[in-house]
């Protein structure tokens, strides 16, 4: 599955219905982050160091909606694990393995990627929204104990203050009634090694969502301990390459999480299907780094 978009500059089109080409088939009026290592518009070079940026392929998008500049809406690697608690590698077909220790790691240190903060001012000031979450990722070495290894998602502060977040085992977290697991997200589960898309839409958020807690704790992706999981899990931790995610406020876009999940159904399906970008991807095997 792949295209080519040429943007003619100075052109406007007079005919209403003529159909958008979006920068990618997910993209709504809603659309606030959409990450992809490997497309056109989300490339990263080489391996990131702690700070590099994250392009925000929905950064026009979520400009409309934020009132700031596509430059402000780019996100961030956090990085504090060093060479003893992980090796952090690309794939040749681009995706961000990180490979965790689960001997040699230190307690509180983390690979994320992190929302800028302008996404965190307008989330906090429009948490009545629903969000649409979701994370692609292959599993390569599966956590010793799922509780203790957050996936990601805009986790505002700890286990009392959440707009929309998913634990370890796939589950919504912490109050299971506020949240829906999107019917088909997650099909594979977080315990098993292997290709999955979980996807989480908030409804009612819990607890006093600020910005200044998203900025501290919400993820694009996360992989060790980090946020409210930062003392826990050592020597715990699951391997994996991070491929995309997405955020998506659904009060805006108008659509349900079920039509987005469609959508991205379609698209999981066709990436990593035979002939799709990350079919047949490899990677350097876990257990070579105990």
């Amino acid at each position: 599955m792949s295209g080519q978009k040429i943007v003619l500059s100075g052109v406007n089109f007079t005919d209403a219905t003529l159909p958008v080409v979006e920068n990618d088939p997910i993209l709504s009026s809603g659309s606030l982050f959409l990450m992809d290592f490997s497309h056109s518009l989300g490339l990263v070079s080489g391996v990131p160091a702690n700070g590099t940026s994250i392009p925000n392929i929905a950064a026009a998008k979520a400009a409309s909606l934020t009132g700031v500049s596509e430059s402000l809406l780019q996100g961030s690697f956090s990085i504090s694990a060093t060479g003893t608690d992980a090796i952090i590698e690309r794939t040749p077909k681009l995706g961000l393995h990180v490979i965790y220790s689960q001997v040699n790691d230190t307690s509180g240190h983390y690979v994320v990627g992190k929302l800028p903060s302008a996404l965190c001012d307008y989330i906090a000031a429009n948490k009545t929204h629903s969000f649409y979450v979701s994370l692609w990722e292959r599993i390569t070495r599966v956590s010793t104990s799922a509780n203790n290894t957050p996936k990601g998602g805009l986790i505002a502060g700890n286990t009392s203050a959440v707009v929309a977040a998913w634990r370890g085992d796939n589950q919504p977290f912490p109050q299971v009634n506020q949240y829906a697991k999107v019917t088909g997200a997650g099909a594979i589960a977080v315990q098993s090694a292997g290709s999955q898309k979980v996807a989480m839409a908030s409804n009612v958020p819990v607890g006093t969502i600020t910005s200044a807690l998203l900025q501290a704790n919400a993820t694009l992706f996360s992989v060790g301990m980090y946020a409210a999981w930062i003392s826990q899990g050592l020597h715990q931790q699951k391997s994996s390459i991070i491929y995309r995610t997405y955020i998506e406020d659904l009060t805006v876009s108008g659509r349900t999480p079920a039509q987005v999940e469609a959508i991205e159904t379609a698209l999981f399906n066709g990436f990593f299907g035979s002939g799709g970008k990350w079919a047949g991807d490899t990677f350097t095997d876990p257990a070579t780094f105990p």
